[in-house]
Formats: C-alpha cells, structure tokens, sequence
C-alpha cells in the first residue's frame, strides 16, 4: 500500500498512486478549501482567488491581482520533511505583499 499503485490522482483518476499519498493529497485540497474560506473572509476585497491544486506552477492559492500568495500543506507534523521551512522560502520568493503558509496537522489548534 505505501509504494504500489493502490491509490489514484484525485484530479486525474488515470494516474495511480500510493495510499499514502492519496490520503496526503485529499487532505492538502481540504485544507486548501478551508484557507480559501478564511481569505474570503478576511481578505475579501482581494477575491477573486486562483486555486492551484495537485502540481498547478505558482503559489497554491494567489490572489488574481497578485497581492496575495500562500502555501498550503497537510502533515503529521509541520516538520515532516522540512514541509514548513521549504513553502515558507517558497512564498517569500514571491513578489506578493501578503504572504502566508497555511497546514493542517493533528494536535496543532487554528491560529498563527
């Protein structure tokens, strides 16, 4: 199950993958779909956002006017192959003025 093909793309169901990427993936959309609800809510006169899923170039989700970038990933800890520090760099290459890193992680509360 961890390296064949059990699982699939979930934007391409042609493209197999191992369940624990599968599961890694699924929960990196929710929590893409839950940043996106924060930043409609705070940030609403940034909207409209882009959504760059799965292996879309560009910042997981930006701002169409380019004032916004943020990273977005789900692990079982942010340090989980140094996730955190990599998309932090990544964002902080960006020419976006409001720049954030959002994840979801067992046992860590919503906040900054």
């Amino acid at each position: 199950m961890k390296f064949g093909g059990i699982g699939f793309n979930l934007l391409d169901s042609k493209r197999e993958l191992n369940i624990v990427e599968q599961i890694n993936q699924s929960f990196t959309y929710l929590s893409s779909f839950y940043e996106l609800e924060i930043l409609f809510t705070e940030y609403p006169k940034l909207a409209p956002f882009r959504l760059n899923l799965g292996t879309a170039s560009g910042s997981d989700i930006e701002s169409e006017c380019g004032e916004l970038a943020a990273e977005v990933f789900a692990a079982v800890a942010p340090t989980n192959n140094q996730k955190l520090k990599k998309d932090i760099n990544k964002v902080l290459e960006t020419n976006a003025k409001l720049k954030f890193v959002f994840f979801i992680c067992p046992n860590f509360e919503l906040g900054r």
